[in-house]
């Protein structure tokens, strides 16, 4: 050695192990790269050739062996510690071989080996990536153990792997050797870019002599031999048998755990994932059930031997590598490495390094192993190219073998120069130590065959033996100390090891104070651990288990959680691999209690930390290692353990999360979700998906966070879980967000703003999603277009058309940017929801369908919503019944139509009157004819059509606009979007969100029309022309097809208010409004189409069954001439004549009578003629001022306020005013003011309907148009008086009656004020006049004259009704006020127009009843089984109907009198048998005087036939008071009875009999038959005999009537004729 050349310096020494930095770059050991070499005929002396050279080709190097070339600088040296590779591939088939292919052949028990647990098996070598579109299709689910087939889905990044998954970690398997080495040594292996235990670790794990496993001789166990195949064995250097820091194991773990590049396209996949997103966000309802939906969420799943979970699980192992509570990393063998070219000596440098304690691993140091258990073996390495030329080889070989035994050896290796290893390097792609060809270069392969037979041999020379001779001495200590019986019972006095080691330091005065092990080496508890350790990497585990089992109750008395936990699940582990299947229950149980052993020990970890145990830690404790690594065993473990158990299982990995950091939480709550599938609990499978991207997202990995999310998105989508569907929207928008991928996270931020139920966001929340929502379309603009692209399809798309539907609106706007000069695209967002826009609330309106609620007129005029209810939009059914009646009652008074043109059928037979009968025949006929068209309709024959509208004419469509945020929106330019087709098939529209001619299009001027002068119109933004013949597009300026309203609009929080925007066509064509644009913020467009529902389909089985619906015709619009519009206001007046008053606004109270003004103003663009007023209620009373100049009997025939036909609801009302310029015709702009009075009936909330109608006026009458405007209003009616009449007999005169009127006053309108004063009785007749009986009214100082009622008083008052002398031509009003003074007055009742109320309600109620009789024989005709009241009247009974109908038009000569005529009212033939009654009154409502009016129609006074009453009235005529001296006898009393027959028409017999009386006796006759005439009167004389003074009633008769039907009734007669006898005595 001293004729050697001086050796260079040394180069630097390699880091320290406990370098953070070196730590987080540490790799994997190179030889679980399992990656198959392929052959290469390139650079021959590589060792990294397969080639059929064999070992005595050594020779043939020599050349290449001689070449010397000076070293470059040594390489970087790299991480002295040991960790996982990144650049390996970890699910290659060999890297499951290092663990399982030791196994032993013994034949001790008949039970089957222990299962492997086996995935999908490919056929190829080489990992086979499968993608999510690839598995899209694929509906099964896959199963967990199943070896036989591949899972038909795998997650994002998944590779179907090619090997069996063991359970056991590598130190479980692996027998440790420690490698001390001097830094010559490590220059060796730096040169070929590898450590030295990285180098030789690939050398012996690829070495095969001969091709063949070597053969072991049998290993002597504690029991028996055990049969070896092969003995895998780890090398580490000192350094690397230390455990790993809490930040070190977190940081290796993250870094694992990422997806890396050799995982597979990662952007193509989750460009795909992207895509699944943005289906699973349609709302869309579906008919999958929650299994189906779970299943295909399940398919995200990761399952264990994807390859990051691999990953993971190999660094979990390492980072819970040589803690203290495991022995099993304790190395029997220390191999001393040193080189030719050391500066001493290699025997001195090798002397010294094994007295050198020291270099030993920590472990040694501490207290934790035997330094003096261990063997040490020698190693010399000499360097072929760059090493001494002369060192004596054999020599050494001899001196050291001498020295430190017969194992000692001398190996030359890197006989392969540096150029050629590094143009062997760029050639070859692949090496034993996966790095791609550029490690192991220097070695030939003759270097690879002399290690590999160097540790073959150092396997059964050194390292076997050492094996077992450790495992007979701790046999022999623990079978001394541990077992047997009285070992047995001195455990039960055993003291805890604290208290044992306080003893023995005190008595043997022991120093121990460098030991930090909780058990020394000398213990007899880390003896038994050891042993039972030992023979668990042997496979003795029959043996190690009952060695666990002497140790066991030791740790758990000791309170060492993690030592006990570990036991535990070694114990397992035994268990597991001798009998899986009928032990299974014991197996989960000790690994149950292992579990909470680990738990308890992480909780006293975290304790010295002082953190709180509730909160997760950022980097977790070892023993919460151990415990995610036993949760990841048992999910790895076969069926047999868990099948049954699933649940038991999901609940263990989801417990063991809570204890985790967040990257640890996530694997685990991952693969409880997994469980969860499989005991099909899918709820909880979705909730744990949920909150492990929650982890994921937490710890950084975005990517699994993104998969995770998607997995839950396909299950609360599918539910009702909204609050939680929300939830995770937001947590996956902000992870796109995140990520940079703004497209989806554009979407989901949208429909999170859009969002109108479920989940309880705080408004800072929200106020993030609208932030980050308009940071992506202002700095992202490209994506945010992406986005918009694909929210723009529908909901209601199926997703086998979401593409082509997307790709159609696509298309058109590229072709009209493509074409169109000057056009580019502005970012529009479609379908966001925010405002949301409910599309069932449209509804479109113009001024001529339905009133128009503008702001309240400026001065004293005022709306009538302020006295008048509430304006509403009223029932449909009964507008529709209104319009037939309408047209009904016009056609039936048209003079140019004959009266009986109509069929009569046996139901229109019945009705009498033939005014009525008319009118329903015409709504009979309007009624079959809309149901004719329905019914072409539902069969298809009849397509439906547009409304048509008027040119001109503002459109306005309401709608429902909500802000669904806890934050204020600010929106402008809210605006419609609308698409018109001119006649000549021009098209403008503002549909999409193109710009032509940036800053030019468009134009500023504005259009205002005559029905909104407060509302300003203009060209809409993005509106374009195009012609039919042109590919280009040009912008609007001037000459616009329509023109929209816009507006600026602040919508508070959870606002909802209801928006009208407005759009007029200025052309004629085919107008179609597509939704509604608006601006959010003033930053980003926002764009909602409208979806209306169509009418269902009825025409087919199919479409009624299925429900189809067919195309609405709501939106669109055939746009037609000019027409005229009408506007109606109500005003209030005073009561004198036209003059307008600021009244109270109080409520309006029943019978109120009240002077109101109609105002009608043409707003349109036409003139307007004929126009009338219908009206569901007899409330309006059209002032008449044109019956001046015709006489009473006429003016009594004539109709009541201009009313139109039978109903009493329909008038017409006058177009004269000085102001217009044509009388009758309304032309535009022109207004007039129509006077009526307004009586309220009823009480509650009644519904007062006013259907206005009217014509287009054409100068040759050429033109029928006719269009109808609708009122309603809500009315509040409060009861005010009640009345009610009486009429009896008058006894002192037979000719005169009775009338008893009843007033209550229950008025509950206010809380004071309540009177009512009444004004006066009025009695409308032709026969009669009424006086008040004299006697009821006193004068009071409070309220004078006046007959004042208060709140709930009644009052009664009686009347004689007295007849005329003869019947008036006319009828006539009889007035009495409520006063003693007051004189009966007697007018003609045309004069007084006290009667219009009376004539309207008696017209509308004697329709109604022939209305009501008629359906009801419409119903019975239609049940009739024959169907022959169907068919038409005979003829006779249409000459029957002809005479009537000539007899009641006047055919005598005598005046028609109208249905709502005073003559109508009070007809000849009536008018002697009943009155018409009509009380006035009137009341304070504030500062404002009401007046009102009560009725009673029809009141009897005269029966016409017989009534249930008695026809027959008696008075008596007599003295009221005798004096007589009876002692000259009786006294005789002159009586007559006096008999009236009260009936008009009938004739009357009766029996008159005389009771039996003790008092006195009646002389005349007992009993007497007759017989009356109507109106007869006869008086019969009667003399009483009294015998005794007193008073006595001379009433002692018995009535009985015959009737016509020969039937006899008894009346007793109730009247008492008193007389005062008095006795002169």
């Amino acid at each position: 050695m001293s004729g050697a050349p001086p050796l260079p310096p040394p180069p630097p020494p390699p880091p320290k192990s406990d370098g953070h930095k070196a730590r987080r770059n540490q790799q994997m050991p190179p030889h679980e790269s399992v990656t198959s070499i392929p052959p290469l005929d390139s650079a021959p002396p590589s060792g990294n050739i397969a080639t059929t050279t064999n070992f005595s080709n050594a020779a043939q190097d020599a050349t290449i062996l001689n070449t010397i070339s000076q070293l470059p600088p040594p390489p970087p040296p790299p991480p002295v510690r040991r960790a996982l590779s990144p650049q390996r591939n970890p699910v290659s088939s060999s890297a499951a071989s290092v663990s399982t292919t030791s196994t032993e052949s013994t034949t001790f028990s008949s039970l089957p080996p222990p299962p492997n647990v086996t995935y999908a098996t490919t056929s190829s070598s080489s990992p086979t990536k499968t993608s999510l579109s690839d598995l899209a299709a694929s509906k099964d689910t896959p199963k967990m153990g199943d070896g036989n087939e591949a899972p038909p889905y795998l997650p994002i990044l998944t590779f179907v792997a090619d090997k069996k998954l063991d359970i056991l970690a590598r130190r479980q398997t692996h027998i440790p050797i420690v490698v001390v080495a001097t830094e010559s040594s490590h220059e060796l292996a730096w040169k070929n870019n590898l450590q030295l235990s990285d180098m030789f670790q690939g050398i012996v794990h690829d070495f095969k002599p001969d091709g063949k496993p070597s053969q072991l001789p049998p290993f002597r166990s504690v029991n028996r031999s055990l049969n070896l195949k092969q003995v895998p064995i780890q090398f580490y250097l000192p350094e690397h048998l230390q455990p790993h820091s809490y930040t070190e194991a977190h940081d290796m773990l993250s870094d694992h755990a990422k997806l890396q590049d050799s995982d597979g396209n990662v952007a193509q996949e989750l460009l795909l994932l992207e895509d699944r997103v943005d289906e699973l966000l349609q709302d869309r309802d579906t008919d999958d059930t929650l299994e189906q939906v779970t299943r295909e969420a399940y398919r995200l799943t990761s399952p264990l031997d994807i390859p990051w979970l691999l990953r993971y699980r190999y660094a979990l192992d390492e980072s819970t590598n040589h803690l203290q509570h495991d022995l099993i990393s304790c190395p029997p063998v220390v191999l001393l490495v040193c080189t030719s070219n050391e500066v001493a000596s290699p025997q001195d440098v090798l002397q010294e390094l094994r007295e050198s304690p020291h270099v030993l691993p920590e472990g040694f140091r501490n207290g934790l192993y035997d330094p003096n258990a261990i063997r040490y073996e020698v190693l010399v390495l000499h360097d072929a190219v760059d090493g001494p030329n002369n060192f004596g080889e054999q020599y050494l070989r001899q001196t050291l073998q001498n020295q430190f035994g017969p194992n000692s050896a001398v190996i030359r290796i890197n006989s392969v120069n540096l150029e050629t290893a590094k143009a062997l390097s760029e050639q070859e792609d692949s090496d034993l130590w996966g790095g791609n060809g550029t490690k192991g270069n220097c070695l030939s392969f003759n270097d690879r065959s002399i290690l590999g037979r160097y540790f073959q041999s150092l396997i059964t020379s050194a390292v076997l033996p050492a094996m077992e001779r450790r495992i007979a001495t701790l046999n022999a200590i623990v079978s001394e100390r541990k077992k047997g019986m009285r070992n047995l019972v001195k455990s039960f006095w055993r003291k805890p090891k604290e208290q044992q080691q306080q003893q023995m330091e005190q008595k043997k005065k022991i120093d121990k104070s460098a030991s930090t092990a909780k058990y020394r080496y000398d213990s007899i508890e880390s003896q038994a651990r050891l042993l039972a350790d030992t023979l668990f990497v042997m496979k003795d585990y029959e043996a190690a288990l009952s060695t666990y089992r002497l140790v066991r109750d030791d740790f758990k008395s000791d309170k060492a959680l993690a030592h006990y936990a570990n036991v535990q699940e070694m114990m397992g582990m035994c268990m597991y691999h001798l009998d899986p299947y009928t032990r299974s229950r014991d197996i989960f149980a000790q690994f149950e209690t292992a579990l909470l052993g680990y738990t308890r020990a992480a909780e006293g970890e975290r304790a010295k930390w002082g953190n709180d145990p509730s909160t997760r830690p950022q980097a977790a404790p070892h023993a919460t290692r151990l415990a995610s690594r036993l949760c990841l065993l048992i999910a790895t473990a076969s069926d047999a353990l868990t099948r049954g158990r699933e649940l038991e299982v999901a609940d263990l990995l989801a417990s063991a999360s809570s204890h985790e950091s967040s990257l640890g939480a996530a694997v685990l709550l991952e693969q409880a979700s997994s469980f969860y599938f499989q005991a099909e609990m899918h709820r909880k499978y979705s909730f744990h998906m949920l909150m492990s991207g929650h982890m994921f997202r937490t710890a950084g990995q975005d990517n699994h966070a993104f998969r995770c999310f998607t997995s839950a998105l396909y299950v609360y989508r599918h539910g009702s879980w909204n609050e939680l569907h929300n939830h995770l929207r937001s947590a996956l928008a902000a992870q796109l967000y995140s990520m940079g991928r703004m497209s989806i996270a554009l979407i989901l931020y949208a429909k999170l703003v859009g969002t109108s139920s479920g989940g309880k966001v705080s408004a800072k929340s929200q106020q993030k999603f609208l932030s980050h929502l308009l940071e992506i379309c202002e700095n992202h603009p490209k994506p945010a277009l992406a986005g918009a692209d694909r929210m723009a399809v529908p909901p209601k798309i199926p997703n086998n058309e979401r593409e082509a539907f997307r790709n159609d609106q696509l298309e058109r706007i590229v072709h009209v940017i493509r074409f169109t000069m000057g056009a580019s695209r502005v970012l529009q967002l479609p379908y966001m929801n925010l405002p949301l826009i409910v599309d069932s609330s449209v509804r479109i309106w113009t001024h001529a369908e339905q009133h128009f609620v503008g702001d309240a007129k400026q001065g004293e005029e005022r709306s009538a919503m302020d006295f008048f209810g509430t304006v509403s939009k009223g029932k449909e059914s009964i507008w529709q019944e209104l319009e037939i009646m309408s047209k009904a009652e016009l056609n039936a008074s048209d003079s140019t139509k004959p009266v009986l043109d109509e069929t009569i059928t046996s139901a229109l037979s019945k009705v009498k009157d033939p005014k009525h009968r008319r009118v329903i025949a015409q709504v009979d006929k309007e009624k079959q004819n809309q149901s004719m068209i329905e019914r072409s309709k539902r069969k298809g024959s009849i397509k439906p059509k547009p409304p048509k509208r008027a040119k001109g004419e503002p459109l306005f469509c309401d709608f429902q606009m909500k802000n669904p945020l806890g934050v204020e929106i600010f929106m402008t330019d809210v605006q419609l979007v609308a698409r018109m087709v001119d006649g000549n098939g021009r098209v403008m529209t503002n549909q999409d969100a193109i710009e032509i001619n940036k800053g030019k299009q468009g134009s500023s001027k504005t259009y205002t029309f005559a029905s909104t002068e407060d509302m300003d119109f203009s060209i809409g933004d993005f509106c374009r022309f195009s012609e039919p013949d042109q590919k280009s597009c040009f912008p609007v300026n001037d000459n616009p097809f329509f023109v929209v309203t816009k507006r600026d609009m602040q919508l508070p929080p959870l606002a909802d208010v209801t928006v009208s925007a407005g759009v007029c066509p200025l052309v004629e064509g085919d107008l179609e409004i597509l939704g509604v644009r608006c601006k959010l913020f003033d930053k980003v467009w926002v764009y909602h189409p409208f979806d209306i529902e169509g009418p269902l389909l009825q025409d087919t089985r199919e479409n009624i069954s299925n429900r189809v619906r067919g195309e609405s015709m709501l939106l669109k619009s055939k746009v037609e001439r000019e027409m005229p519009c009408l506007t109606a206001e109500l005003i209030k007046r005073g009561n004198d004549d036209f003059n307008t008053i600021q009244a109270d606004g109080g409520p309006l109270l029943e019978g109120q009578v009240s002077p109101w003004t109609i105002r009608l103003r043409n707003v349109g663009n036409a003139p307007a003629s004929n126009v009338t007023l219908k009206t569901n209620l007899p409330w309006i009373n059209a002032v008449n001022t044109e019956n001046h100049l015709l006489t009473a009997e006429e003016q009594e025939a004539q109709a009541t306020s201009r009313c139109v036909g039978p109903t009493g609801t329909l008038m017409s009302l006058p177009m004269t005013c000085e102001t217009l310029k044509e009388t009758g015709r309304l032309h535009p702009g022109e207004d007039v003011d129509i006077p009526i009075q307004l009586r309220t009936s009823g009480t509650g909330k009644e519904g007062f309907y006013m259907l206005f109608g009217y014509d287009l006026w054409s100068p040759m009458g050429d033109v029928k148009c006719h269009r109808w405007l609708r009122q309603m209003y809500e009315v509040p009616v409060y009861a005010s008086l009640d009345l009610s009449a009486k009429v009896k007999a008058a006894f002192w005169n037979a000719n005169e009656q009775i009338l008893s009127v009843e007033l209550t006053n229950n008025r509950t309108d206010r809380p004071t004020d309540l009177f009512v004063t009444l004004d006066k009785l009025s009695v409308a007749s032709r026969h009669y006049k009424l006086e008040a009986v004299p006697g009821q009214f006193i004068t009071s100082e409070e309220n004078g004259n006046v007959l004042q009622i208060g709140w709930q008083e009644r009052v009664t008052i009686h009347y004689k009704v007295i007849p005329l002398a003869e019947e008036s031509k006319v009828c006539l009003l009889s007035e009495c006020s409520f006063t003693e003074m007051a004189k009966s007055t007697t007018i003609e009742a045309v004069y007084s127009k006290a009667t219009d109320y009376l004539c309207l309600e008696n017209a509308r109620d004697s329709f109604e009843a022939a209305w009501k009789a008629h359906q009801i024989e419409i119903a019975k005709a239609e049940s009739a089984t024959d169907g022959d009241q169907q068919h038409p009247r005979s003829i006779a009974s249409i000459r029957r109907a002809k005479s009537s109908s000539d007899h009641d038009l006047g055919g005598d000569g005598s005046l028609e009198a109208q249905p709502t005529s005073i003559g109508q009212l009070c007809s000849h033939e009536n008018s002697l048998s009943k009155i018409h009654l009509m009380c006035s009154w009137r009341a304070i409502l504030g500062q404002e005087v009401i007046r009102g009016e009560h009725h009673l129609r029809g009141i009897p006074v005269r029966p016409i036939s017989f009534f249930n009453g008695c026809p027959i009235v008696a008075t008596a005529s007599h003295q009221p008071s005798v004096v007589h001296d009876f002692t000259n006898g009786p006294v005789g009393l002159p009586v007559k009875l006096t008999l009236r027959n009260q009936l008009l028409e009938s004739a009357v017999n009766l029996s008159l009999a005389v009771k039996d009386n003790t008092t006195f006796e009646l002389i005349g006759f007992n009993v007497v038959r007759l017989s009356f005439q109507p109106q007869e009167e006869k008086t019969i004389p009667l003399e009483a005999l009294i015998s005794r003074a007193g008073v006595h009633n001379l009433q002692a008769f018995d009535l009985t009537v015959k009737r016509e039907e020969e039937e006899e009734f008894f009346y007793p007669l109730k009247q008492q004729w008193i007389v005062t006898v008095t006795d002169t005595i």
